[in-house]
């Protein structure tokens, strides 16, 4: 895993670990992207892209 800069990204990379480890994202099939402070964005080779959030109060991350 690449090293995260903030603490949402940290998170974010994680659960997308925690993803790829159960076999359900096969990540370098993907760019990453944080394009915010808690928001990032995997965009796959068909340009189609999905963004994820980190919520600091309940520190989860969820998909939007």
């Amino acid at each position: 895993m690449k090293k995260a800069t903030t603490v949402a990204e940290y998170k974010i990379r994680k659960c997308l670990a925690k993803l790829e480890r159960r076999g359900d994202i096969a990540l370098e099939c993907f760019a990453f992207e944080m394009i915010g402070p808690r928001e990032a964005e995997l965009r796959d080779s068909n340009g189609d892209a999905f963004r994820l959030a980190y919520d600091p109060v309940s520190e989860s991350v969820s998909e939007i």
